[in-house]
């Protein structure tokens, strides 16, 4: 198994930054992810380590090598597309076996070892068949098992679920994790799905304009975002602007148009009183008790029933929120233009600077 380490990476194209001051390691079996929006720089950067494109300024270590001026043939990563990029002329096998022949494998060992790639992808017994005899998802495990038969260092995955359908999304997702662990192999994954993130990654880092915002487990980017941008664009952020206007002990009290509400405290003091009280939509609690914590009267603008769960659009006293609530019933069906009470329990609270939109570390954050 084979890490990776990126160590002051700078991409630029004419006038555009694509990559900026990049740092980052990959341990060795690591299902690392790179998620953003679309121009972010996840792709360059994928490509970058590839050996794609050359970087600008900073340096590359597959291992212990340093491999910036290795050619991409060199460099011994297997790369899968996001269209598959399967030859249509060319049976499944012969597409797994192009880049053998390439590389000058000869006779029974390209016949092993596309035997065996096609086998570590579920595909065995399809190797005479032809793409058009394939579904989307087949395809894509032939993109994979091209990528595999050549042994490679690294795995490198870009993008390589955006043209399957929702649920072959979620099929696919769960097979490239699984044969990715089966074979202990690094991989780096591209995607703008945050979903698809959370599922099958060891660690993510969060991309935005060339920039990583945040390096963390799935676990970490969700429940403690380091700044708005990730806390937005990793699932949904309730934001809420308020003033603290008094303190005790580890908590403070916070003045919304909502009302008065409790959060936990500054680990460090601020010259600012104001702040923006974040939680996610799954936090919030309906009609709580009368003497809850943080109660608050909100209208309910829309309701969105999607099955096992429902989406609520509230407004409070000017605030769009979003509330997510878990089986609901059909006596129940909160009716836009109707009140209810909603809790939010002061230990799901974050804070974050309204001027630098980062994280305002807080006793009792959830790490």
């Amino acid at each position: 198994m084979t890490s990776i380490r990126i160590v002051g990476l700078e991409k630029s194209f004419s006038t555009v930054k694509a990559l900026q001051n990049v740092n980052l390691s990959v341990n060795p079996g690591e299902l690392f992810t790179l998620l953003g929006p679309s121009g972010c720089g996840k792709t360059t950067l994928l490509r970058t380590i590839a050996g794609f494109y050359r970087q600008d300024a900073g340096d590359i270590y597959l291992g212990d090598e340093l491999v910036n001026d290795m050619p991409a043939y060199k460099r011994e990563t297997g790369m899968v597309f996001q269209n598959y990029a399967v030859f249509p002329h060319m049976t499944v096998a012969e597409n797994v076996a192009y880049g053998l022949k390439v590389r000058k494998v000869h006779g029974e060992e390209i016949t092993k070892r596309v035997d065996a790639a096609l086998k570590s992808v579920r595909l065995e017994g399809y190797g005479s068949r032809t793409p058009d005899q394939l579904s989307g998802g087949q395809q894509q495990r032939v993109g994979l098992a091209r990528a595999l038969v050549i042994k490679p260092r690294v795995l490198l995955l870009d993008e390589p679920l955006s043209n399957l359908d929702a649920k072959l999304r979620i099929e696919m997702r769960s097979e490239i994790h699984d044969i990715q662990k089966e074979l202990g192999i690094t991989a780096v994954y591209v995607t703008h799905d945050q979903e698809e993130a959370l599922a099958i990654s060891d660690r993510i880092a969060v991309l935005a304009s060339g920039v990583i915002q945040q390096m963390g487990t799935p676990w970490e980017i969700y429940k403690s975002p380091q700044n708005i941008f990730v806390a937005t664009f990793v699932g949904n952020m309730n934001l809420i602007e308020g003033e603290i206007c008094g303190e005790s002990g580890t908590r403070i009290k916070v003045k919304t148009s909502g009302g008065e509400l409790i959060a936990p405290k500054p680990m460090q003091s601020r010259q600012s009183t104001k702040v923006l009280i974040g939680f996610r939509p799954e936090e919030g609690r309906i009609n709580p008790a009368p003497d809850s914590e943080n109660r608050v009267e909100a209208c309910i603008k829309g309701n969105v029933f999607l099955g096992s769960t429902a989406n609520l659009a509230l407004d409070l006293n000017g605030t769009v929120l979003a509330l997510e609530y878990h089986r609901p019933a059909s006596n129940n069906e909160l009716k836009a233009g109707s009140h209810i009470a909603v809790g939010l329990p002061s230990q799901s609270l974050l804070l974050f600077d309204p001027e630098t939109k980062r994280r305002i570390p807080a006793m009792g954050d959830v790490a």
